[in-house]
Parts: structure tokens; sequence; C-alpha cells
């Protein structure tokens, strides 16, 4: 609760122009609006979770804010008033072409090859199951902030503040763990560095906040393009989606989707000695009992379903070669000119010398964390981020 007491100390000091991006709300007096304690008491998520501290703080020093921006009705009675995440792109967007498209020539009616549709519907794409409580928060041009009640708060009982993009295609990503650093930026609070407006998510101090989010709300990656394709429930089949602007398909790739051994079995090359098989249980136990700590859920299940791969210019390292030291070892050496010293256990699983690319694990502050070294590049991405992007290279370029 420590940050949203902060910026309630700020906003008593200077008022509502305190908030960066809420400046344009002028409530009528009274200034704050704080729920009775009698209401906060009896109050539960939509979804029947207990309150996030972060909400219950604010709502004890105002509620008239949150009702502005149509996340409850405070008359006569308290009452909740979410929209699905697919309701609020389509108040917001659909019938909105974004800035970069608005530049566009559209083409001539007449011309034959003139496709796509004259007003663009996001909000199909932004169709989530999961994401049936939403409510939005202010900020943003072509893109949105969402507070998205999902099905587990992270270790500080918050859930987090989505950020949905129409810039080039849809996108879906976590740009807040909680209501309580939404607040806190916005009230010029935090000070990340670089110039991106995402860099929260780089501050060290809540990385865990974020890869909870990540894994719960975006089944592990940092950021999802075409979300409802990605993560709907799996079909029996993936058709294209339609590009809204171009009316050109558009295939989505999802591992965490497809039947990986299938898929990849398709790719095996038809010359390969062996058929490919999985790592027995007994490998994937002695792997974790080896380097003491557990496998990334994508990289267990990857390994479960193909245990060892070579793909063109890209070798998956089997389970035998992550246990064994000499392997690990010349990934090693070899990387030892281009990668940072290691702060914890570091485990090499998959590599291409021709694109000088290296995917490996590291332990840091207690978390397996992967990264990617990319011609002397290093990058923190999502193990199964990581899986898909390998697996596509070696899908187009092999």
């Amino acid at each position: 609760m420590k940050w949203v007491e902060k910026v309630i100390e700020v906003v008593r000091a200077r008022g509502w122009k305190a908030l960066d991006t809420l400046d344009r709300y002028r409530p009528e007096a009274p200034l704050f609006r704080p729920l009775s304690p009698d209401v906060l008491a009896s109050l539960t998520l939509p979804h029947g979770a207990p309150l996030p501290p972060s909400l219950r703080s604010w709502l004890g020093f105002d509620a008239g804010f949150l009702a502005h921006w149509g996340w409850f009705e405070l008359e006569p009675t308290f009452r909740w008033t979410p929209r699905s995440l697919q309701e609020i792109a389509r108040a917001e967007y659909d019938g909105e072409p974004s800035p970069e498209m608005e530049a566009q020539v559209t083409p001539e009616p007449d011309d034959p090859e003139a496709s796509g549709p004259r007003e663009v519907a996001w909000s199909q794409s932004f169709a989530v199951p999961s994401m049936a409580h939403a409510f939005l928060l202010p900020g943003g041009s072509d893109t949105r902030r969402v507070y998205v009640l999902t099905s587990a708060p992270d270790a500080a009982g918050d859930y987090p503040v989505l950020y949905t993009d129409i810039d080039d295609q849809p996108l879906l990503a976590v740009l807040y763990p909680g209501l309580d650093l939404y607040l806190a930026e916005t009230a010029g609070l935090l000070k990340p560095e670089g110039v991106d407006f995402n860099t929260v998510r780089e501050d060290r101090r809540f990385r865990a906040r974020f890869r909870h989010h990540e894994r719960v709300a975006l089944a592990g990656r940092r950021e999802v393009e075409w979300p409802a394709e990605v993560l709907a429930p799996p079909r029996a089949e993936v058709a294209d989606v339609i590009n809204p602007f171009t009316g050109i398909p558009v295939q989505v790739f999802s591992l965490a989707r497809e039947d990986w051994t299938q898929l990849l079995t398709q790719l095996h090359p038809p010359s390969a000695r062996t058929a490919l098989k999985g790592a027995s249980e007994a490998n994937l136990a002695r792997i974790e009992a080896r380097w003491g700590w557990p496998l990334p859920p994508a990289l267990r299940r990857f390994l479960a379903g193909v245990d060892g791969l070579r793909l063109g210019r890209y070798h998956f390292l089997e389970s035998a070669e992550l246990l064994a030291e000499v392997p690990q070892r010349a990934l090693a050496t070899r990387a030892a000119g281009q990668l940072p010293p290691p702060e914890g256990p570091r485990l090499f699983w998959a590599e291409s010398k021709a694109d000088d690319v290296l995917a490996y694990l590291e332990v840091q502050d207690g978390e397996v964390i992967c990264f990617v070294a990319d011609e002397g590049l290093v990058r923190e991405e999502p193990c199964l981020e990581t899986l898909e992007a390998l697996v596509e290279r070696a899908r187009v370029q092999d």
C-alpha cells in the first residue's frame, strides 16, 4: 500500500493536477469522495475476490475519480460496472484507424485489388474470454490502459494494468503490475530510466510482479500480438486472422496453442535417422536437481514433447546435453566474449552458430530468467516467447 499512500499525500497537497494523466478530471465538490468504512468492509471484486490493498486504500481516500471512469456507480448504492476487454476495445477503437494508417492512401473503390473494410473493427482482436472483468483508466493515444481482473493476483494482492495498442496490429502487454504503480507513475513518484513509456517493467523492484502477470494473463509472454487468437482456448485448427486495414490474412503462430510434438515432427527432416521423442520425467527431474531450481514451464513442456531438435541452423539441446558438463562448458566458453558475467547459475539450452544466437537460463534474485544473446545483444525474454521466436525462425528460414 505504500505507493498508494504516497500518491494520496501528493494529491491531498496539490489536488488532482498532481497526477499527470488525470489533470482533466474536474470533480464537483467535495473534492474527494471516500467510501465509508462500512461499504468498504462489505466490498469484494466483481469476480468474487477480495479487494486489493491498493484499491481499498484508494477508495478509502476517493471513489469519485474511478466512478467518473465507469468503474462503478455510487448512487443510489455502490454497484460495480465492469466491461470485458473486448467491450472496452469496441468503445475505444472500432472505426478508428491508427495515426499511421490514416496517412495511407485508401484504394479507389473500382480498384479490383482494393481490399479491407472501410471501417475498422479492432474489438474482435481483443475478445479474450479470461478478461471478462476490466476497467478503463486514462492515458494513451492509440494505446489504452485497462485494469483487468485475472484469475490470480500478484504477491502484492493486485491485478495488472494492461495496455492495448492498434498502432500496427492489435497488441496486449502489461504496463503496470498493479493500480499502485499506475498511480505512482502518474504522480511522478517513479523515475524509470529510458525513453520508452513502459520502462517501469525494467525496474528490478517490480520484476517478479510483472512476470507473474505475464504468466497468468499473457501465457508467459511480454506482449501478445493478435491476443484473441493467441490467448483464446486452443482449437483443433487455427484459421488465419484478417488484418482489419488491408484485408490480408495473417498467420498466427503460437506454441502455447499448438501440439508441439506434432508441429515439430512435421519440421523434423525426413532424412533424420531417429524419430523425435520426449525427455523422460526422470531426466527432467535430474536437470532440476542438478541446477537446483525448476525449469520454466514452457521449456519443461518443450523437452517433455521434443527432446533435442536440429532445425537447419538451430540446435535445441536435448536433456542429456543439459545435464552434461562438457556441452555446457563449451557453450559458456563460446559465450564468454559476448555475455555479461552470470549473476547466478546458468544453463544453455539452444544455439545457432550461423546466426550467433544463444538461449540460456540464469538465476537472479532467486528467480529463473530466460535470456537470448543474438549477435552480441542480450535481452531478457519469457521462455515461451523465446521458443516461439526460434522455432518460427527455423520454420521460415529453413
